[in-house]
């Protein structure tokens, strides 16, 4: 069953764009502070205030994106759920009669509730999510790196560690 159209794959790819441009964004604010206290510590005012009007066009820059991803996402997720309720529809208007009525009502109705929603929160909104993760990922080890190459290299253990020295279930 065809669940993204054309305008659905456009949705996913602006929302994706948006969601990970936002983690860049976290990521490059929380850099940008740590330049501001650097300029602070090091007295330089001129240099420093520039540095934080930096902070605030991004901060800005911030709250317009994440209203656009929010709009976004909501757009997406609306579109795959009506693509897939109407191909659900269509699929059970081509049963015969017969095979439709050897199911109760109650399969129906689960089927464009329940299973749809399973489908919008457990599919649709994690496609998004994945791509931010991956972007706050990448776009924290770059900020770690130009702070501190060492900062990078502690944060890579930390996260590995756990992963070690797991137990087995």
């Amino acid at each position: 069953m065809k669940t993204l159209t054309k305008k659905g794959k456009l949705l996913l790819v602006l929302t994706c764009l948006l969601y990970s441009g936002e983690s860049v964004l976290l990521a490059g604010m929380a850099y940008q502070k740590v330049k501001v206290v650097e300029y602070a510590e090091a007295q330089s005012m001129k240099t420093m205030l520039w540095a934080m009007l930096l902070a605030i066009i991004l901060a800005l820059l911030d709250y317009l994106l994440t209203a656009a991803a929010a709009w976004s996402i909501l757009s997406f997720l609306a579109n795959g759920e009506l693509n897939m309720k109407s191909g659900i529809m269509k699929s059970i208007l081509r049963r015969p009669l017969k095979s439709f009525r050897g199911e109760e009502d109650a399969f129906y109705l689960n089927l464009l509730t329940t299973d749809i929603q399973l489908y919008r929160e457990e599919f649709l909104n994690m496609i998004p999510y994945l791509f931010s993760s991956l972007a706050a990922i990448l776009s924290s080890a770059v900020m770690l790196f130009l702070l501190s190459p060492w900062l990078l290299l502690a944060a890579v253990l930390m996260a590995a560690v756990p992963m070690v020295f797991t137990k087995p279930f």
